[in-house]
């Protein structure tokens, strides 16, 4: 400090000299050291506002994207899901150096919405906002720096916190949307798969003997092809969900964004809902009550043996298909070839409050937004969860354990529910089956059927399966994703559907394997169980990934070969 002090003096004396004398008052060397000192101040000055600019500028990219997770909640809240789309959803956010996000937006020419791939130029340099949907129920949003090149991101399966990160992506940023382009939903028939990918097109593979897989043709496919569009002009786009019928099902429904419903495949007890029994080789749309006008308004679709159910925005449940067991909840038992509106408790009124449903071979279950579930149709194992073995041709309330009460908190019904049994996942992360349990796929250490809902076992009987993100069932067997992205599996285990490198059935839960059985399957975002085979989306940008049979090429990896551990599936 001495020192400065001493230099300061020193300057001070020779800036009045230069007052006196002019510049002949200092040295040569005297005059090259302050130039370089005033150098230094200037540049010292110059980074501390570049410091201070940046400093701002990171915090406004936070800043928008905390608006945008804001945004991308209030959406998930309203749909039960997450945009597949990133025009599905509207933006306001706070402002940047030049004017507001969502005039920037409309600038780039997507009217206030998040794009795929926008990029505009403020006055501290070049911003791209980029969005993926991981699943239905995940995404990653991030900003990334042009300047800098580093990124701001919000990750939802890890928690939804803003990040700032050096690295790229895990699910790639390539120049426009292509790099973008992933899949984030997965849906297995019998012998048939189809996946919807972040840009709303529909891709499927395995069995096509019913034109399963919408290509206007019957001829089996090893690896993914695109769907057609009606009459196969074009391709199927802009949707939302898609729902492969499982167990024996050789038919697949798409939901679009628009509400709409298009399905394809098999129509032998009218499932397609067109009025009509003809098979579909390419999409066709679903026809309204008695085939007056169309099906609109629709939130989520699932498909069961032969009959197909829509979930509407106004929460009511509308069935069509195959009616044998009641299944379609009409209290009746003929088939219908256009929706029909599920009635309610014995008949009266209709089923309302519904927030997501899910079908299996022969039954129908309903989750209710307070958290309750209600099923109807075959229970023949008590798949019902009331306590008896009695069909049911209306909507009835599942019982708590043991037929105390009734089961509450529920979050999640398995998408496509067993084959005789159901399963659920509760809001404290855990997981309650009923029903068939022949090969141990109720989880609970034994084969003994149960009429009512019993909590699914750790591994090897000891605890309880906790932490569990997503439940989904299939033929004979089930299986779960956990918070932290690992898979797994319980139940029959022929063709190595278990995915654990071997064929022994499993009486309660067990670790996915990885590749060739080194490791574990990992990033996980969502599973799908068929009914001899079973399939994952990862969230790291490596698609999709399955195991099990094989014989139709349902695993997707151009073979026929079963597999006892997961591949990956060989898109385009």
């Amino acid at each position: 400090m001495n020192t400065l002090h001493s230099f300061i003096r020193v300057i001070k004396q020779k800036l009045k000299a230069v007052r006196q004398k002019g510049l002949k008052a200092f040295t040569l060397i005297e005059l090259l050291i302050v130039i370089a000192i005033i150098g230094i101040l200037a540049a010292a000055i110059f980074m501390g506002t570049q410091s201070a600019t940046a400093s701002a500028r990171d915090s406004r990219r936070q800043g928008e994207l905390s608006q945008i997770k804001k945004s991308l909640q209030s959406y998930y809240i309203a749909n039960n899901r997450y945009p597949t789309t990133t025009a599905s959803i509207s933006l306001e956010a706070d402002s940047d150096a030049n004017g507001n996000f969502t005039q920037a937006m409309k600038d780039s020419g997507y009217m206030s919405v998040i794009p795929r791939d926008p990029k505009y130029t403020t006055s501290t340099g070049d911003y791209t906002y980029k969005y993926i949907a991981t699943s239905t129920d995940s995404y990653t949003l991030c900003a990334k720096s042009e300047v800098k090149g580093d990124y701001f991101c919000i990750d939802q399966t890890s928690g939804g916190g803003v990040t700032r990160t050096a690295s790229a992506p895990a699910f790639g940023w390539g120049g426009g949307g292509g790099g973008f382009v992933s899949v984030i939903q997965i849906s297995n028939g019998d012998g048939h798969n189809c996946a919807l990918k972040s840009d709303n097109t529909v891709w499927c593979w395995g069995s096509n003997a019913s034109g399963d897989l919408g290509i206007n043709n019957t001829t089996q496919q090893l690896t993914p092809v695109q769907v057609l569009g009606t009459g196969g002009t074009g391709y199927l786009t802009g949707v939302s969900q898609v729902a492969s019928a499982g167990h024996w099902g050789d038919r697949t429904c798409a939901l679009k964004i628009d509400g709409t419903v298009w399905c394809w495949g098999a129509n032998s007890n009218g499932q397609l809902g067109i009025n009509n029994t003809t098979q579909q080789n390419t999409p066709v749309q679903v026809l309204g009550v008695g085939g007056s006008g169309y099906l609109t308004g629709v939130s989520q679709i699932v498909g069961g043996h032969n009959h197909i159910c829509a979930l509407k925005s106004d929460n009511t449940v509308w069935c069509w298909g195959f009616n044998m067991y009641g299944q379609l909840g009409i209290n009746n038992t003929s088939d219908q070839y256009t929706p029909v509106q599920v009635l309610g408790v014995g008949g009266s009124g209709y089923l309302t409050g519904v927030s997501k449903i899910s079908a299996g071979w022969s039954h129908t279950c309903a989750l209710k937004i307070d958290g309750t579930v209600w099923c109807w149709g075959h229970n023949g194992s008590g798949q019902l969860g009331i306590n008896n073995t009695t069909q049911q041709l209306t909507p009835v309330q599942v019982l708590g354990t043991g037929g105390t009460g009734y089961l509450t908190g529920v979050s999640q019904i398995s998408t496509v529910i067993g084959l005789k049994y159901t399963c659920v996942l509760k809001t404290d992360n855990t997981v309650w089956c009923w029903g068939d349990n022949t090969y141990g796929q109720l989880g609970i250490n034994n084969t003994t059927q149960q009429l009512t809902p019993v909590q699914v076992l750790g591994t090897g009987g000891t605890g309880y399966l906790t932490g569990v993100s997503k439940v989904a069932s299939g033929w004979l067997h089930t299986c779960a994703v956990k918070i932290d992205g690992t898979a797994w599996c319980w139940g029959y285990n022929s063709y190595g559907r278990l995915g654990i490198n071997n064929t022994s059935d499993q009486y309660t839960p067990v670790q996915v394997l990885g590749v060739g059985g080194s490791g574990y399957l990992t990033s996980v975002s969502q599973i799908s169980a068929g009914s001899g085979h079973t399939c994952a989306v990862k969230s790291d940008g490596t698609a999709a990934w399955c195991w099990g049979y094989n014989g139709s090429g349902q695993i997707g990896n151009n073979t026929t070969t079963s597999q006892y551990t997961p591949v990956q599936v060989l898109f385009p």
